[in-house]
């Protein structure tokens, strides 16, 4: 007998196995791949689960609580844990600070490209190739750098934004006009952006209202996309040309591709002629404005609003940071409206903008790098007692005013201030006082890769002394 004719005879026998064999088979198949996906990363500490499914991942983020979960076994495992088989989370700032370095080997990972708003189209965050990326940004550089013209955009959409609040939201003693501040702040950060992108506001802030349904685009897209991130192979196939209705589009008419269409109908681009005229094509610089209006206008209102509610939540520190505006104001050190440069130079007013960005960082995406999958827990490193001591959960601006150089000096690495986002809390602290209208749940919060908020009250008055 011949081997041909010995593999033929062995393949028909296997075929003949009853059903029960083929099942064990395949079962045992199944459990031996997921053990030895597990083995690979078995000394990473982390729940053995983790290392045979992704389903905590899957269902942290279903039920909105990926960064309350994600805190808990960081506390528990401490600076590296596995959240999932391929997938490790680190809270270690020096890590992190490497990860991040120009010349690390963990470049960016299937992970950035959940973001694509074109599906066969990359912007600054989505792209991979490293060469390629250093380019873009040098090239997208000049269009970024026009900070005075950025300083003029925000200070006349704070100005619509007072007037808003004056116009419609101001409560007085005879008459209560609560008003979600979580959807007016995202609609003057989109104003803002619509301004410095398209050289005018998208109108937002002319009602208070969500003109094109995008606040309910921008959650399904979200929480769509942090789930379709963690599965690379069905990502792929949804960044297709066979998937175009899942991508804005000039045609809606509603969420992102209004927005856009909206700017690009009553404005002179003013961001989209810088980045042209550095030789990037139209599509290119739509792309990427896209992705300033996506991800910038969320994370400056979340900034905001949890600031704001730290801030009325610790009535000494809203005196303190008053206290100090107001003698800046009075003793004529700044102008009207405020410059940028010079609240540089009111401590307080920089340290409450410092803690709050670190109580409640924004910008809290997933970040995985390539092999080995780690990913960024900037949740963990803003909370993490190592670096901020015991009372790392409390919001206490001082601590920024106590720490030696040195410690600053790593504080400061932690913690990215936004640009732009003191220019409405100074406006908003020097006119107004806030009272929140539920005080025993505030705020809703969302926690899925991004920190979707709803529902906080508050009550506006005007200050006696505004």
């Amino acid at each position: 007998m011949t081997l041909l004719d010995s593999l033929a005879q062995f393949t028909i026998s296997f075929l003949d196995l009853p059903l029960s064999v083929w099942l064990a088979w395949a079962v045992g198949s199944f459990v031996l791949w997921r053990i030895a996906i597990w083995y690979r990363l078995r000394h990473v500490p982390g729940p053995t689960f983790n290392g045979l499914s992704s389903l905590w991942l899957v269902n942290s983020n279903r039920k909105g609580a990926f960064y309350t979960d994600l805190q808990a076994l960081a506390d528990k495992f401490w600076d590296l844990v596995r959240v999932g088989p391929h997938e490790l989370f680190s809270s270690d700032l020096d890590v992190l600070r490497r990860m991040s370095s120009p010349k690390s080997a963990y470049t960016r990972g299937e992970w950035y490209r959940t973001f694509r708003f074109i599906p066969t189209e990359d912007h600054s965050f989505s792209l991979l190739d490293e060469a390629k990326h250093s380019a873009l940004r040098t090239r997208l550089g000049p269009g970024y750098s026009n900070t005075n013209a950025i300083e003029k955009n925000i200070d006349a959409q704070v100005a619509r934004f007072v007037s808003l609040i004056d116009r419609k939201f101001l409560s007085a003693e005879e008459e209560f006009r609560p008003v979600d501040f979580s959807k007016i702040s995202l609609h003057s950060a989109l104003d803002v952006l619509g301004d410095i992108n398209f050289g005018k506001a998208f109108g937002f802030l002319d009602e208070g209202t969500d003109m094109f349904g995008y606040i309910e685009w921008f959650e399904g897209f979200f929480r769509f996309a942090m789930m379709a991130s963690i599965f690379p192979r069905i990502l792929r196939i949804i960044q297709t040309p066979l998937c175009p209705f899942l991508s804005p589009a000039d045609a809606d008419r509603v969420g992102m591709g209004r927005v856009t269409r909206k700017g690009e109908e009553t404005a002179p681009r003013d961001m989209i002629s810088l980045f042209k005229a550095q030789g990037i094509a139209q599509q290119e610089a739509v792309n990427e404005v896209l992705l300033q209006i996506v991800a910038g206008s969320d994370s400056v209102a979340t900034v905001l609003r949890t600031t704001l509610l730290h801030l009325i939540n610790t009535p000494t520190a809203l005196t303190k940071v008053r206290a100090e505006l107001d003698e800046a104001r009075l003793s004529g050190r700044t102008s009207s409206p405020f410059k940028d440069v010079e609240t540089r130079s009111l401590p307080y007013f920089q340290a409450v903008m410092r803690e709050g960005w670190r109580i409640f960082p924004a910008v809290t995406p997933l970040s995985f790098k390539k092999v080995p999958k780690i990913g960024h827990n900037v949740f963990g490193v803003s909370r993490s007692e190592k670096y901020w001591g015991e009372d790392a959960d409390l919001s206490r601006s001082e601590r920024w005013l106590e720490a030696d150089p040195g410690r600053i000096e790593l504080m400061n690495t932690a913690v990215d201030v936004v640009f732009g986002f003191g220019k409405y809390k100074l406006c908003l602290l020097l006119r107004y006082d806030f009272s929140v209208v539920n005080a025993t749940k505030p705020l809703s919060i969302i926690k899925s890769g991004f920190f979707m908020m709803s529902d906080f009250w508050l009550r506006i008055t005007k200050r006696e002394d505004a």
